[in-house]
């Protein structure tokens, strides 16, 4: 799997994970389960075709993680993984391009009513993208891990799904070369 090939979490950021969960854990009186899914526009363009572009933001997101709720808190912590994805092909000459990245996320919410205010940080495992023309090697461009600021607005309904907006600000590097890969997503999700 291209996560694994050759990036390991570091020590600063699980140390910035663990500085956010340990609290939360330590009192925790529920402990739930969340699979998301979501759409997410933005980012520098890296593929421009007649049809689509591909964007550094990406599109597609699927995930899943844990919320914690410590007792009489009006804060929520939350840890998730997830697998962020888009792919465009063109013709003339005839090919696809794409963009992939796990990216793991921590945040702390503020629970008002049904709404939740989040901020934290993600952690995205090795970005890649590859540009592929019928009949040639494929090009792969390795980006280095990188880490950005979260900002999200939730609503939680009552059957345990909830939806919300979410605003991502992050730069994917290789070598010399930066890319904006900021992204607004929309997003729904249940708890179990």
């Amino acid at each position: 799997m291209f996560f694994l090939e050759k990036k390991v979490l570091n020590l600063p950021a699980l140390m910035v994970f663990w500085i956010l969960f340990a609290p939360a854990v330590v009192s925790a009186s529920d402990v739930k389960a969340f699979l998301i899914g979501g759409v997410a526009f933005g980012g520098e363009t890296l593929v421009e075709t007649s049809e689509s572009d591909l964007n550094a933001g990406g599109l597609l997101y699927v995930g899943g993680g844990v919320l914690v709720e410590p007792v009489n808190s009006e804060l929520i912590y939350q840890l998730s993984m997830g697998y962020k994805f888009d792919t465009v092909e063109f013709e003339g000459p005839n090919g696809d391009a794409s963009i992939r990245v796990l990216p793991l996320d921590a945040l702390v919410f503020y629970k008002r009513g049904k709404f939740r205010f989040g901020a934290g940080l993600a952690y995205y495992f090795n970005p890649k993208s590859e540009l592929c023309f019928d009949g040639f090697e494929c090009l792969t461009i390795d980006f280095d891990d990188a880490i950005g600021f979260v900002m999200e607005l939730r609503m939680q309904t009552k059957n345990d799904v909830f939806w919300g907006a979410r605003y991502t600000n992050v730069d994917y590097e290789a070598g010399s070369t930066s890319f904006d890969a900021s992204s607004v997503r929309l997003h729904v999700g249940v708890t179990f």
